[in-house]
């Protein structure tokens, strides 16, 4: 097998692995996939407006909406008019969403920890650099 055949099958095995432990944490909090990343999102960008939301996951106005009411009713996060112009709703994360963001990275962080524990610190080293050349092509 070529090499490049082995790298796909590799990363396609470790992020169905991850993508698998993760979801077990996710199905815990009773919350799908997307609206995970949609916490994260708006972790990120602090202050999100419904639009940019669902520009980032390519889904309809509505879909974002749907999407975001579980977090809502959930009380991960609240809805915010503008006051300026009140076509624009802001989601933000409330106190219990930004917990629970935190630690579910704090989560994601220990795992990979974990794994790179079996690295030595040249292995490390090699693998960062690696990353860093495939995120530049792809960013």
């Amino acid at each position: 097998m070529r090499y490049d055949d082995q790298i796909f099958d590799l990363v396609f095995e470790i992020a169905k692995s991850l993508k698998e432990q993760m979801s077990y944490d996710i199905q815990a909090a009773h919350l799908t996939l997307l609206q995970v990343q949609a916490l994260f999102f708006i972790k990120m960008k602090k202050n999100a407006q419904m639009k940019e939301i669902a520009d980032q996951f390519k889904v309809k106005m509505s879909t974002a909406t749907s999407l975001l009411d579980k977090l809502v009713t959930m009380g991960l996060v609240v809805r915010i008019n503008d006051f300026k112009d009140r076509r624009i709703v802001r989601i933000r994360l409330t106190k219990k969403g930004n917990d629970f963001v935190d630690s579910a990275m704090r989560q994601k962080r220990k795992k990979i920890k974990s794994l790179l524990s079996y690295l030595k610190s040249e292995d490390k080293k090699n693998l960062l650099r690696i990353l860093k050349v495939i995120k530049n092509k792809i960013s």
